[in-house]
């Protein structure tokens, strides 16, 4: 079956077998209608010429045009007067020839779009609200100021059909297309300009889209950031940080469960890493990465580690640029700590991997780094060790000389001072041999005199005692009571106790006394009491 189109006043239509053109017919704008199965489009030269061709292509051509207007000459829109008269006869209504209904207002504002944007126009403007559908991409085109989309003050509605962004990845590469094609991405873009008259509405149709364009944006806003940063000192300020020789503590950035967690950790546990990792999960992708990465951030100062790594495992330009906000940048510059940055993209940089400390290609190099800056401490300290061999050997041959030296002049020193010594030591021998010949002289002739003192004093103390020792003789005698105890006189005790008054005993009670012989101990019978010379028996 084959396609053919023909011209009306204000559009083309094609009709025939449509299908396998479908989306290219959307590309341009067109829409089907279902009741009379074929396809309006706008009434353009370019639109005509591509008509033409495409149904030569497919056995068809042009059947008919309707009107004056020639397939390369934009129609002249109607007298509105001339639809008002027709309206107002038909409603019964009173006759305004100033006044146009809806409909009038619509095709004015359709005939005076397709005149104006007769041909592709390219057009500027940061993507919005992408929705990838099986017909094509749909999107928002924005015009916002300085600060972002979030502040865009025009949308307009876009359409980039599946055959178009086919047609699009072939000229440009899939890759890159799939780069800019992101929310937030600045992007140049050929399309058609589009009107619905039912419903009011302006859109676009996307034909073609200039990567570069957006490429060249993302670098200014790095390169502006950058320079932003030098100007206040801030560019160097975490690459001026020191970091400490054993760096235990590590702080880690990263998307939770990703590859680069993965690999980072891996690699520390494969190279016996003897230290411990504080792990922030943080969203790696998305516009909450800024603000999310800086929270993480400064959680992490807050602990005190000694190094933070911020990893991700690659991706595309698109995905990357939210490492050049500069949310993210001046809290690595304001970092007290030193940030390790591997966000994984080997051609390009992003502003957190330019001012960071250190700039790694991936997160397995980092932990390397990590582990070789162990490596090289350790390193530095065994040279250190080196050299203070070296240098307390030196030393010590130095001090084992200068020993040796010492010892000569000591050894010499000492005998010379012991020849001295004995030479002072025999004077003063001699002189002490001739003071003690006359102390002793002196003390024997004392001692005689003394001796003959103490010889009187004990002649004359010994005879005082001799004396004092017989009167105390005497006195002894006279209380002798051996002849007493002869004559059977002796003394009761109790309990040790000698017995003067019979108020002292009881009935029962044990008595001892001693006799000549021996002792002997008795119990109590019977007890009598002297009253008034009488005898009185107390049993």
């Amino acid at each position: 079956m084959t396609v053919h189109f023909r011209q009306t006043e204000t559009s083309v239509i094609i009709f025939g077998n449509t299908y396998p053109l479908r989306d290219q017919i959307k590309s341009f704008g067109g829409r089907f209608n279902g009741s009379e199965k074929n396809w309006r489009l706008p009434l353009t030269p370019e639109i005509i010429n591509w008509a033409n061709t495409i149904c030569s292509q497919h056995g068809g051509g042009r059947l008919d045009v309707i009107g004056d207007a020639a397939p390369d000459v934009q129609p002249a829109p109607l007298p509105p007067t001339l639809t008002t008269d027709v309206l107002s006869a038909n409603l019964g209504l009173p006759e305004h020839p100033d006044t146009l209904s809806i409909g009038q207002l619509m095709d004015q504002i359709h005939r005076t779009l397709a005149s104006t944007f007769a041909d592709r126009i390219w057009i500027s403007g940061e993507i919005q609200n992408v929705s990838d559908k099986k017909s094509g991409f749909f999107l928002d085109l924005a015009e916002g100021d300085s600060k972002g989309h979030a502040n865009a003050t025009v949308t307009i509605k876009a359409i980039i059909w599946r055959d178009s962004l086919q047609l699009m990845e072939q000229r440009h590469g899939k890759d890159k297309i799939n780069e800019v094609l992101q929310d937030g991405m600045k992007v140049r873009v050929r399309c058609q300009v589009q009107f619905y008259k039912e419903r009011g509405q302006v859109s676009l149709i996307i034909l073609d889209i200039d990567p570069s364009y957006t490429k060249g944006a993302l670098a200014l806003a790095r390169e502006q950031l950058l320079k932003d940063l030098r100007a206040k000192g801030l560019a160097d300020a975490n690459k001026k940080l020191k970091l400490t020789p054993f760096p235990f503590h590590l702080g880690l950035i990263s998307a939770d469960k990703s590859r680069a967690h993965s690999d980072f950790l891996d690699q520390l546990n494969s190279l016996n890493f003897p230290g411990e990792v504080t792990f922030m999960p943080t969203p790696m992708q998305g516009e909450s990465v800024p603000t999310q990465v800086v929270k993480s951030l400064k959680a992490l100062i807050k602990v005190g580690c000694d190094v933070i790594v911020m990893t991700r495992g690659g991706g595309s330009a698109a995905d990357l640029r939210w490492f050049d906000a500069p949310e993210i940048a001046y809290a690595i510059a304001g970092s007290p700590i030193p940030v390790v940055c591997a966000i994984g993209h080997h051609d390009d940089v992003c502003v957190a991997e330019e001012i960071s400390f250190r700039r790694e290609k991936t997160p397995t190099a980092a932990a390397d780094f990590i582990i070789a800056w162990f490596a090289a401490t350790r390193e530095l300290i065994e040279r250190l060790a080196s050299t203070m061999a070296v240098k307390l050997e030196q030393r010590l041959d130095l001090l084992t000389a200068t020993t040796a030296g010492l010892i000569e002049r000591l050894n010499s020193s000492a005998i010379l001072a012991i020849q001295n010594r004995g030479q002072w030591l025999t004077r003063f021998s001699h002189g002490i041999d001739q003071i003690t010949s006359r102390h002793l002289y002196t003390a024997a002739d004392l001692c005689t005199n003394l001796l003959k003192k103490i010889n009187s004093a004990v002649d004359q103390t010994l005879f005082a005692q001799e004396l004092h020792i017989q009167k105390l003789l005497g006195l002894f005698g006279q209380k002798d009571p051996t002849p007493w105890l002869k004559k059977g006189w002796t003394r009761f005790q109790k309990n040790g106790v000698p017995i003067l008054s019979v108020k002292q005993l009881k009935k029962g009670d044990e008595l001892s006394t001693r006799l000549a012989d021996g002792r002997i101990v008795v119990t109590l019978e019977q007890i009598e009491v002297t009253n008034d010379n009488h005898l009185e028996t107390n049993i």
